[in-house]
């Protein structure tokens, strides 16, 4: 049996306090700030969308596929950052959305052989260390989810995050949510309703160092909810009762 690599989005993330980037240059009170973008082997085409797709093409090429993950079937949508320093050498790898041992590591092996690829971000014109944030979908071809990855992780991710909530919700069996909460971010590590209900389910565990992981993951990410209410005192998590007997309603 095969494996299947499909990359996804490209995401630009700045190490410095000036907001989020998303693939365009961005103006903050006359602070004009240009991402990293894979600048390949050859020439790539300075068109929208362009340095991502030449990265995707040539993380797919080099990839190899770990045997032994592909043995175990092992599969999800990885999730790499690393900085990009102003002459273009790569530091700073962090597994952000770990799939297995044995991909992670090839994931940042392949992201290594691109330094010297580069173009570093700039803050106004000057080059300047910035974050790159990288995912790529790892799945294994012996489902029918090869033709649409996408809609085949939807799903798994759906019915691990049902499952969750309803172990969360109205068993309270706080180990067996979290593990399917798990499952659920492994394929799709941006989903912002299963990062914020399992820092809630963290939190109601005790380990508060994973709620704030996945809110300030949120905010990092996110665009349509803001997780710093709960950032600012997560001993004493206000409306947390509330909300909790709102969502069980």
């Amino acid at each position: 049996m095969k494996a299947k690599i499909f990359i996804l989005a490209v995401l630009i993330l700045p190490i410095a306090a000036m907001g989020q980037i998303f693939h365009k240059n961005v103006d903050i009170s006359e602070v004009k700030v240009t991402p990293p973008v894979f600048a390949g082997v050859e020439i790539v085409p300075d068109e929208p969308g362009s340095q991502d797709n030449f990265l995707a093409k040539y993380l797919a090429e080099y990839f190899q596929y770990p045997a032994h993950a592909a043995k175990c079937g092992d599969q999800g949508t990885g999730v790499v950052q690393f900085v990009v320093q102003p002459d273009g050498k790569l530091t700073d790898f962090r597994i952000v959305n770990s799939i297995s041992r044995e991909l992670d590591a090839e994931f940042v092996r392949v992201i290594k052989t691109t330094e010297g690829m580069w173009k570093p971000g700039s803050n106004n014109g000057k080059p300047v260390q910035m974050e790159k944030e990288v995912s790529m979908m790892f799945v294994f071809d012996n489902t029918w989810c090869n033709s649409k990855p996408r809609e085949y992780f939807t799903r798994q991710a759906r019915a691990y995050f049902a499952r969750a909530n309803t172990l969360f919700l109205e068993k309270h069996s706080l180990k067996k949510a979290l593990k399917n909460y798990d499952k659920t971010i492994k394929y799709l590590p941006y989903d912002e309703s299963a990062l914020f209900i399992r820092g809630l389910c963290r939190y109601e565990n005790g380990n508060l160092e994973g709620a704030r992981t996945d809110w300030e993951r949120i905010n990092k990410i996110g665009r349509s909810f803001d997780a710093s209410p709960y950032l600012k005192d997560l001993t004493l998590l206000k409306g947390y009762d509330e909300m909790i007997a709102t969502l069980e309603k």
